[in-house]
């Protein structure tokens, strides 16, 4: 709110006193239609056009109702201005209340995706070098079974070879020195029944 200088006030003081007393004097002497307390003292100009023009005590109440409808409706709109820079104050203490929470969300996210981008990667990455180890692993286990099926199938030509080379079917032929202990000769005994 802002204030009248001190020469403002004073001015506008002696106007109202000044006011005031003109105002009290006219009725006093009668002014709006009657002869008043100075019975016409000063010429009862007060009464102009023979009362037709609308001054005086019948019309007083009028113009107090005109007034107090006037200040009324001053007073609704002084509400109404009072109300509405309440609400534009409530409005923007929300609005950057908001907008801040809504700023540090947004910042949330962006750190939210920064970091899936980059487990992401992360997790591209060891899957990767889990691929390329079980890949490894398997090749090297095809060698190893290669490797193994080479040595069972020399294994088993070896046996067969052996087996062949060794022994004639249905005949056991196996010279005598390497039978452990020596082989005695053979003998065909026969007994008879008494």
């Amino acid at each position: 709110m802002e204030y009248a200088s001190n020469g403002k006030a004073n001015a506008g003081l002696a106007t109202g006193i000044i006011g005031t007393s003109l105002a009290g004097l006219l009725w006093a002497n009668g002014g709006f239609g009657g002869n008043g307390l100075l019975g016409g003292l000063f010429g009862n100009r007060g009464n102009w056009n023979n009362g037709q023009v609308g001054y005086g005590p019948q019309y007083s109440q009028s113009f107090e109702g005109k007034i107090g409808q006037l200040e009324a409706e001053i007073a609704y709109l002084q509400a109404e201005n009072y109300a509405d820079k309440i609400g534009n104050e409530v409005y923007r203490t929300l609005d950057n209340k908001i907008t801040a929470n809504l700023e540090k969300l947004y910042g949330f996210v962006i750190d939210l995706d920064k970091r899936t981008a980059l487990n992401a990667q992360g997790l591209m990455y060891e899957n990767q070098i889990t691929n390329n180890k079980i890949d490894c692993c398997c090749d090297k286990m095809h060698i190893k079974f290669d490797y193994e099926n080479r040595l069972r199938d020399l294994a088993d030509a070896n046996i067969i070879n052996y087996v062949n080379g060794t022994f004639v079917p249905g005949k056991l032929i196996m010279p005598l020195s390497s039978i452990c202990p020596p082989a005695a000769p053979a003998t065909t005994t026969t007994t008879t029944g008494a």
